[in-house]
């Protein structure tokens, strides 16, 4: 048999590569100094690493950004590692905000029906996607989240091509876990509501609608005169 050689591409990295990210002083009750490593892929997005870090080091990522070392540009969270031009090993800053900067960190949010129907608000970071959709109802003037589970329906998004599905995952994701911290070039999320056969869901008002009171059955039409069981007896009398 003719052997036949298998030429392998070398992997994009040779080992699993981390990420360094150091808490750098802010205030007197941040002296700075804590670190965390980070394992990551070449698809992890960034956010990940900011939320990860957080974790490790006990801070509130929703008042933290990550920062480029040597020209303490904030990172951009929707970038996935393959994309950041960060090197393996490399060492991010991860500094805190000011709480009134933090609050004031807003970004301009669209939602887009399936429909086709658009519309944009503003939004903070901390904010989860089902308190969101609830306040997009009024303005698309569609029915996006509320009441559906009643109704055997899932609502949900996607975005950056991951969906997220179910009141459940709505209340538990903010637009932080998304990448979706600051700016105002905007972030596009596409909106699905889903029947419970998985199909997607009729569109209607913004509010589920009112449950309708059965109609009455329809009286039977009344017997023909001339087949009627009361034509007999009246003919009968007339003989007598």
């Amino acid at each position: 048999s003719t052997d036949t050689l298998l030429t392998l591409s070398p992997p994009l990295f040779p080992t699993m590569p981390n990420v360094q990210v150091e808490l750098v002083p802010s205030s007197p009750s941040n002296k700075g100094g804590s670190k965390a490593t980070i394992a990551v892929t070449a698809a992890t997005p960034l956010v990940d690493v900011l939320l990860g870090a957080c974790k490790q080091i006990g801070v509130d990522p929703a008042l933290h950004v990550l920062r480029h070392k040597k020209n303490r540009k904030e990172v951009d969270l929707a970038d996935t590692f393959r994309f950041a031009n960060i090197a393996n090993n490399a060492t991010l800053e991860l500094f805190e905000l000011d709480a009134a900067v933090a609050d004031k960190r807003t970004v301009n949010v669209s939602v887009q029906c399936e429909g086709g129907k658009r519309s944009t608000l503003q939004a903070g970071c901390s904010e989860n996607l089902f308190s969101l959709l609830a306040r997009f109802e009024d303005r698309v003037e569609q029915r996006l989240c509320t009441g559906c589970e009643e109704r055997g329906e899932t609502p949900g998004v996607s975005f950056m091509n991951k969906s997220y599905e179910g009141e459940e995952v709505l209340k538990n994701t903010t637009l932080l876990q998304l990448g979706i911290v600051s700016g105002t070039s905007g972030a596009l999320l596409r909106h699905v509501l889903k029947a419970s056969g998985g199909q997607p869901a009729a569109e209607d008002g913004a509010h589920p609608p009112q449950a309708q009171p059965a109609q009455p059955a329809a009286a039977p039409p009344p017997p023909e005169e001339a087949m009627g069981d009361t034509a007999a007896p009246a003919e009968a009398s007339g003989e007598g």
